[in-house]
């Protein structure tokens, strides 16, 4: 739909006919509607400098919303099956979400398939993509979208390290249950790793191989959902956490460099106590071990069950004595 923009200096303001208003819109420098924050009726978001409203109707639209180039049938690749058709507000009655960000029901403009009941926002609908040329079939059976810059619109976990996404993504639209780092889409399908003194290569699966409902592993542990390197022969299953595993890890709250121990071996944490099978760090100097996210542990911590500051000890002399906020057992080795 053409926005007609009419620059005639009628009483010195700058007026905007907009296909999803029936009054013109006036430009607005600076938004000051009854000192409260105006939502923009195109995306949502509240109004943050120039935009064009109609105070009669209390109406706003950012000004790049307001002359965005809108087509009002639009050839959507998310949606190759049928044109979709520019709304100014939903055309539901109930509840709605887009199809792409899965953002919970909207009033702004949308971009709408009729037959299919298919719907997206307008930001989603006008973020540049591609399909993902030969994405391996063994981690996932669907063409994926390629999206060199989502502009925050996803706020999802990746499905191989099931760390939240940004930057690049890789975007299944058949299941949208499945979206990936452009780092975790491009991992190399086989590698070699220093647990397989056999030199097996490990495989890179979509999700861990089913284990015993009482498995006590690590992956069981963490419910690990997501990617692994596996070598069924070997038993070995990592997840994309011990593949990224830097070798060194400097921290302030310590002042020796962590290395990391590359072997499944059991070990007990010299931090939080708990036992842990695989990729300890130690510090040579203290002889100590640790978890990998333990390392992070702040040196000291202010609770608000307690009016002095806490201090993280590696071992305390005293025997051992209850936890004063579990009333568990504390080991103080």
């Amino acid at each position: 739909m053409d926005l007609t923009l009419s620059e005639t200096k009628k009483r010195g303001e700058m007026e905007l006919q907009h296909f999803s208003h029936h009054h013109p819109l006036l430009f607005i420098q600076h938004q000051s509607v009854t000192d409260e924050a105006a939502q923009c009726f195109g995306c949502e978001e509240l109004i943050d400098g120039p935009s064009y409203g109609c105070n009669d109707c209390k109406y706003y639209l950012h000004k790049r919303c307001a002359e965005l180039e809108l087509t009002p049938h639009l050839n959507h690749p998310f949606h190759p099956q049928h044109l979709l058709t520019l709304f100014p507000k939903s055309p539901y009655e109930g509840r709605w979400g887009c199809d792409f960000c899965r953002r919970p029901p909207s009033s702004g403009f949308v971009y709408h398939c009729d037959p299919c009941q298919f719907d997206l926002h307008i930001n989603c609908a006008l973020l540049q993509s591609s399909i993902a040329p030969n994405f391996p079939t063994s981690l996932h059976q669907h063409p994926l979208f390629f999206i060199q810059d989502h502009n925050d619109e996803v706020n999802r976990d990746c499905s191989g390290c099931m760390k939240p996404v940004s930057g690049p993504i890789y975007y299944c639209l058949d299941k949208r249950c499945f979206i990936l780092h452009k780092q975790c889409a491009e991992l190399p399908l086989e590698i070699n790793h220093p647990y397989d003194r056999r030199k097996h290569p490990l495989t890179l699966l979509p999700k861990p191989p089913t284990h015993l409902h009482n498995c006590s592993c690590y992956l069981c542990k963490i419910q690990w959902k997501g990617f692994i390197y596996s070598c069924s022969f070997c038993k070995i299953e990592l997840t994309l956490d011990d593949f990224f595993s830097p070798q060194t890890i400097t921290n302030a709250s310590h002042e020796h460099p962590w290395m990391l121990l590359s072997r499944q071996m059991s070990f007990i944490c010299d931090f939080c106590g708990t036992t842990g099978d695989r990729t300890p760090y130690l510090c040579a100097t203290c002889n100590l071990l640790v978890h990998k996210n333990c390392i992070s542990l702040p040196q000291n911590i202010m609770i608000t069950r307690h009016h002095h500051v806490i201090s993280h000890s590696y071992s305390l002399t005293q025997l051992d004595e209850l936890c004063r906020i579990c009333y568990e057992e504390v080991d103080t080795r």
